[in-house]
């Protein structure tokens, strides 16, 4: 309707492929972070990222960075961040 109506925004959706038949978005409806149960593919979710980011005009290195957690022993993470693990105190 947007595009229809002449509106920019409308039309950089068309423009990301969002809309049709072959939408990312039909990915996102049926997952399971929105209405469905099937998890979005990594090729969905680029292509969801991509447009949202240029939809929304924001460059990927102005966004913040997080930092990311190990996938082994939850003792070496807590090294890596310059902590240690505390034995749980006994209380009377």
């Amino acid at each position: 309707l947007l595009a229809a109506l002449g509106n920019p925004i409308g039309k950089q959706f068309q423009d990301a492929g969002l809309n049709g038949a072959k939408s990312p978005l039909i990915a996102r409806n049926r997952s399971i972070l929105a209405h469905g149960f099937k998890p979005v593919s990594e090729d969905d979710f680029k292509q969801l990222w991509n447009a949202a980011r240029a939809l929304a005009n924001v460059d990927e290195e102005r966004l913040p960075s997080f930092p990311t957690l190990a996938e082994d022993n939850s003792d070496a993470r807590l090294k890596t961040q310059g902590l240690t693990r505390q034995p749980p105190t006994s209380s009377s």
